[in-house]
């Protein structure tokens, strides 16, 4: 993962930010790296595709970039798994991310055991647990998925094992238009707290990027003073629904055969709408004074 090219304005960005930081009255020692989350209250986080994935259709390592709302990158995340794991197991296999600052200082490790789910979508009989931790091995948070016949649900845990947030997707897991449409929002509750405090949310890509790609983005929103360990686990949380939603094109949450016929389609009349208008003006060359 490279290192980003900071230029001026960049720089006087991250200065500002730092300056910010230390007015700030954060309680406790602050995690290198998480201090760029500080009075965060929304982030993007886009997948990056090899595009040679795209045409030989093999699961390459996935790639991610953490941006603020002011365009900046944040961080990068990349995977860390073996090629026959990735091959034989797909979404189905465990994984490990890296996550490192924009200039390339390593941060928090992400990790999934191997998920195993007879119904994908509701996580009935699933073991699926990510955990997010530090360098040095300090745990920040678990995320496990969790049983609900009606909307995927994720419980959030902290180190200790303590209950902190859980995480309730939409109504009727793969059965919900949003899913259908390639877009879906999970809402963040504390425990005993009515109104959700955040968002997960899939954001829509376009047409050839929801038909011939898994590359998805979404939008984290949050309390701004939410603690940052609870923030750096709700990224992790993103990785865990792309994995378990949105990343097989078999999956019904996923890219299903309805983008595929809508792009043939799309194609299709396209080629007829040239040929039509190159006989068009063919015929009218040919009929035209001599």
């Amino acid at each position: 993962m490279a290192p980003l090219d900071v230029d001026a304005s960049g720089a006087a960005a991250v200065n500002e930010l730092i300056v910010d930081t230390f007015n700030m009255n954060i309680p406790g020692p602050i995690l290198p790296g998480l201090e760029m989350m500080i009075g965060l209250d929304h982030m993007i986080i886009k997948q990056v595709i090899d595009m040679l994935e795209v045409f030989i259709e093999m699961d390459f390592s996935n790639y991610y970039e953490v941006f603020d709302p002011r365009g900046m990158r944040l961080y990068v995340i990349g995977e860390r798994t073996g090629c026959c794991v990735r091959l034989c197991m797909k979404t189905t296999r465990p994984f490990q991310f890296d996550v490192s600052t924009a200039f390339g200082q390593p941060v928090l490790t992400i990790k999934r055991t191997c998920s195993c789910c007879l119904v994908m979508c509701n996580g009935f009989c699933c073991n699926e647990v990510t955990v997010i931790h530090t360098l040095s091995g300090k745990v920040l948070g678990r995320i496990s998925q969790v049983f609900c016949a009606c909307s995927p649900t994720f419980n959030v845990y902290n180190e200790s094992g303590g209950f902190v947030a859980k995480i309730v997707g939409p109504f009727c897991g793969a059965a919900c238009p949003e899913c259908v449409c390639c877009s879906a929002s999970f809402n963040i509750y504390l425990p005993g707290v009515g109104p959700s405090i955040g968002c997960v949310r899939k954001v829509m890509g376009g047409l050839c990027t929801e038909c011939c790609t898994v590359a998805d983005t979404y939008e984290v929103t949050m309390d701004p003073n939410m603690d940052l360990e609870l923030k750096a686990t709700i990224m992790g949380v993103a990785m865990a629904v792309d994995f378990t939603y949105f990343e097989s094109p078999s999956n019904n949450c996923g890219k299903g055969p309805f983008w595929e016929i809508l792009f043939l389609l799309i194609v299709v009349a396209v080629i007829v709408v040239i040929v039509v208008v190159v006989l068009s003006r063919k015929s009218e060359k040919d009929s035209g004074p001599n």
